[in-house]
């Protein structure tokens, strides 16, 4: 949503277009309200691609994700080669899966951290196939561009786009002595955040943090969390499941957001937010990954604990020492609003993206890799895409 904002304040007038295979649902109506119009497209029909493109005639196509260009992306060359082609990546989410393997083979939170996608990784390859395919690459974090330079990619193909707030103000925050608890936010159906409530657990993390603190609690929010999991947590002290929340303004009344993630990649909205509503975290290298200050390390509560000890006094701390949660809660805010606040960042990705539209010929014609993907015998998605069409229409 915020990058369709940003395309409506930098082209007033336009069009802005959102199709999905899903039917339409109550997030339409959202974006309906905000100018923008919605609708359905069947998935491997060459002739419901067609009829959008050639329609719409957009100048910019932004895939959501990888897997939404393979399965669109050979429409858009087809039908309408001259749009500019926009990845959407969210995370390299073959990094995420390299770390859940790690987790799940019985490494640490610090072997997973150092973990890295590597090229015999089939997702990781498929993940690289769509950005040299595409124009340009959007990333939330820096450790994701360095990681695809590294393989090749050009500079010129990728562009920074974090997420995109108005600037907080600080005073507005509740203060230490009006807040209590902890809380955990996140949907379960990633499951990095199931993965890392199961390990506070399951590791004793959680028992050994109410043994310090007694009179706490932890408030756990998220939508689509299995029924096991509401049953385990529902006889141990101290957990309180709230479910589903559209309401972020619940963040600011708790003291520590508590997410001990094991494994995942990307910017994590959740420690974004509880900045926002002037709450100090508590994660791991995993959580606060693009997120802390290079040079002054300054980080808005704490992000170096690997073990189940180390969480919990990093929790314990923060929760009970006030001049430390006060100082906490300042670099979070100075950090939200520097790197995810900040107007510049929007201005620069208008920059690029005019860039690439104006320039699309000239970047295209030294692109290399991208015409060598583009070559008839490499384009494996579209004649997938054209043989379940051909099943699917032929009785």
């Amino acid at each position: 949503m915020q990058l369709i904002q940003g395309f409506q304040k930098w082209w007033p007038g336009s069009k802005i277009h959102v199709t999905s295979t899903s039917a339409p649902n109550r997030h339409c109506t959202v974006l309906e309200r905000s100018g923008v119009t919605c609708s359905q497209i069947t998935l491997n029909r060459n002739l419901s691609i067609q009829e959008l493109v050639t329609d719409c005639r957009p100048d910019v196509v932004v895939f959501d994700r990888f897997l939404a260009e393979e399965q669109f992306s050979h429409g858009i060359k087809s039908h309408w080669p001259k749009a500019l082609t926009i990845l959407d990546t969210q995370d390299i989410h073959s990094w995420r899966r390299a770390r859940k393997a790690c987790i799940k083979q019985g490494g640490s939170v610090s072997a997973s951290f150092n973990t890295r996608p590597l090229l015999t990784q089939p997702d990781f390859l498929r993940e690289l196939a769509s950005i040299h395919r595409t124009d340009l690459s959007l990333l939330v974090g820096s450790s994701e561009k360095d990681l695809l330079i590294e393989h090749g990619v050009p500079s010129s193909k990728l562009a920074m786009a974090p997420f995109f707030y108005q600037q907080i103000e600080a005073q507005k925050f509740q203060n230490f002595g009006n807040r209590r608890d902890f809380v955990s936010i996140g949907n379960f159906m990633h499951e990095p955040n199931l993965d890392s409530l199961m390990w506070l657990i399951d590791s004793g993390l959680w028992r050994d943090i109410l043994t310090r603190v007694p009179d706490a609690e932890i408030h756990i929010y998220g939508a689509y969390a299995p029924t096991a999991f509401i049953q385990k947590v529902k006889n141990i002290k101290g957990i309180v499941f709230k479910g589903f929340t559209e309401d972020l303004n619940i963040l600011e009344r708790y003291r520590v957001l508590l997410a001990p993630l094991r494994y995942g990649a990307g910017v994590k909205g959740k420690i974004v937010d509880a900045w926002r509503y002037g709450t100090p975290v508590v994660t791991t290298p995993i959580g606060s990954e693009n997120m802390t200050d290079p040079i002054s390390n300054e980080w808005g509560g704490s992000w170096s604990g690997t073990t189940k000890e180390e969480l919990c006094n990093a929790a314990v701390n923060l929760y009970t020492d006030e001049s430390l949660w006060i100082s906490a809660q300042a670099s979070g805010c100075k950090l939200a609003n520097d790197y995810f606040c900040n107007p510049d960042i929007l201005n620069r990705l208008k920059f690029k993206v005019e860039d690439h539209i104006e320039n699309l010929d000239s970047f295209r014609s030294a692109d290399a890799f991208q015409s060598i993907l583009w070559h008839q015998t490499n384009r494996s998605t579209e004649y997938f895409s054209r043989w379940i069409e051909l099943k699917e229409t032929s009785n």
